[in-house]
This record gives C-alpha cells, sequence and structure tokens, in this order.
C-alpha cells in the first residue's frame, strides 16, 4: 500500500471518529506506521499536523451544526470532543473570526475546510534543477553539533538561523571532523514530554569519525547505518519540502517504504558557509 493510501485510510478513520475520543496512535495505526513517522509524512502530503486537521475538521462540522440544528452550543461542543465550552469557543473564534452564537445567526451554510480526498488533492510541484534520477547509498552517521525544537507557526528560520551560527561558532573546538568543509542539517520528530504530540526538531551538525571529544554545550547523535536514496537539491524545499518532489511524487511511485527507525531527513552541505535557502545541498532520506 502507498503512502497516500495509508494516509487517506487514516483521514477516513478521522472522519468517521470526529465525535469520539481518538488520538494520534489511534490514527497512525491506520497507515501501519509509528507515531513520529506518521507525524511526518502527515505533515508532508497534507500539509497540517495530524491533530491541527483533527481540529479544523470538528470545528468545520461544528460550524455546520450550529447553522443546521437547534442544538445547544454547549452540547454541539461536548460532541466534539471540547472538554468546555470555553474552550470551543476560544478555537471556533481563532478559526472563524466570529463566536459560535454570533456566527449561528448568520444563517449562511458552507463548508470552511472540507475533508481532503487525496484523489484530489493537489500537488504543486515547482519545477527545479534537481536531480530527478536519485542515488542509493548505505551509511550510518556520528554527529556533534547543536539541537532546537522548530515552531513553524513561529520565526523558526530565526529559530534555524541562532543553531546554525552556534555551530559555525563552535567548528575550531570538534574533534575528528570527517570532513572540515560540510555541515548537516538534520530534520526529525520525537514525541513531546507529554507524549500528545511529535515534536520537530533541527540538529546542526557535522559529521565526525569518534565521539571521544564532545565540546561544553554540544551533543552527540548516532545514527545507525541504513540505506538512503539521495537527491540534488538547489533550492530548499524542491525535493524535500512539503510540496517537494521526494515524498510527493518519487515515493508513492517507487515502491520504497521509509526507514521507521529514522523520523527524519538529511541536509548534506559541502560548505558550511553556504547553507541559506538557495544554497545546493544533497538530500538523504533514509528507506528500508
Amino acid at each position: 500500500m502507498d503512502y497516500f493510501l495509508r494516509i487517506q485510510k487514516a483521514i477516513d478513520y478521522i472522519e468517521h471518529n470526529l465525535k469520539k475520543e481518538i488520538n494520534l496512535e489511534d490514527i497512525s495505526n491506520q497507515a501501519y506506521c509509528s507515531v513520529p513517522h506518521f507525524y511526518r509524512i502527515f505533515q508532508i502530503a497534507i500539509g497540517y499536523s495530524v491533530m491541527d486537521y483533527v481540529r479544523k475538521r470538528r470545528l468545520n462540522q461544528a460550524a455546520y451544526e450550529l447553522l443546521t440544528t437547534d442544538k445547544r452550543i454547549l452540547d454541539i461542543a461536548f460532541d466534539y470532543q471540547f472538554n468546555t465550552e470555553e474552550s470551543f469557543i476560544r478555537s471556533f473564534k481563532k478559526m472563524f473570526g466570529n463566536t459560535p452564537g454570533r456566527y449561528r445567526k448568520t444563517n449562511n451554510v458552507h463548508d470552511l475546510f472540507t475533508k481532503i480526498t487525496l484523489d484530489n488533492h493537489d500537488i504543486i510541484l515547482k519545477k527545479g534543477d534537481f536531480d530527478m534520477e536519485p542515488r542509493f547509498i548505505k551509511k550510518g552517521f556520528k554527529l556533534i553539533g547543536v539541537e532546537g525544537e522548530v515552531n513553524f507557526n513561529g520565526n523558526f528560520v530565526k529559530t534555524i538561523t541562532f543553531l546554525n551560527e552556534r555551530l559555525l561558532d563552535s567548528y575550531k573546538s570538534i574533534s575528528y571532523l570527517a570532513n572540515p568543509n560540510s555541515f548537516i542539517a538534520y530534520w526529525y520528530y520525537k514525541l513531546s514530554k507529554d507524549n500528545v504530540e511529535p515534536v520537530c526538531y533541527y540538529l546542526a551538525s557535522v559529521e565526525v569519525s569518534n565521539l571521544d571529544k564532545i565540546p561544553k554545550g554540544l551533543i552527540s547523535k548516532i545514527i545507525p547505518e541504513s540505506n538512503y536514496v539521495v537527491f540534488d537539491e538547489k533550492r530548499r524545499g524542491e525535493v524535500a519540502g512539503p510540496n517537494g518532489y521526494a515524498y510527493n511524487i518519487w515515493l508513492p511511485s517507487s515502491g520504497k517504504e521509509l526507514n521507521q527507525a529514522i523520523p527524519g531527513d538529511f541536509e548534506v552541505y559541502s560548505d558550511r558557509n553556504n547553507i541559506g535557502p538557495d544554497s545546493p545541498c544533497k538530500i538523504y532520506i533514509p528507506i528500508e
């Protein structure tokens, strides 16, 4: 079963359970994926995090019921798994720009956030100057770097820039560099402390041959050996971004499976002084 079919199966499950208590594990199981792995591929394919999609669909259906039924606002809130009327009103106003009570008075029935069907889901692929014929390698990584949580709803570019600069400032203190000029950006997901939703992390790093000496303020990470598909990317996002070639075009038609043991992918730059949005790099995506 390809990834789009898996994601669609999960979306159908969400749709049938909007009025029930569901969690990420339940949804991920529909796609036969681990939670961090599914969270990543869902966001790439759909453009929303899993639970954000669930919230938007619940609020959309709640809005429909406000206009087509005489149910109390409190009852609708509870039906769609909001713990309090206050939290429902707050979320509703954030999405629709109006309170449920005022929205009900508009008497204007329309879908504001419809169910996504991947058969009809537009994938916008910007034709870039990247190598559409990937290479395949097998390797592991020993990395030293600095990591931070990435909030895509905030100023994540500022976070990435800060992490990159911290690593570059520490270059001279790092021993056993595998390539003195290279830079590796590792984007990956791991479960949050409350285990509610996975969190995206960014590791600004360098590859080393030995982890005996780790400078103060930096961390080490061992990535086990895996098969990788490797693409050349000239502008950030063309290959591995939300609408990129690798996940939306190549992977569904390749017959390959992502390696769920490694919940992220790598940007490998040959020149550590040239790591901007339009800097060329190689994208390493772990596969089985």
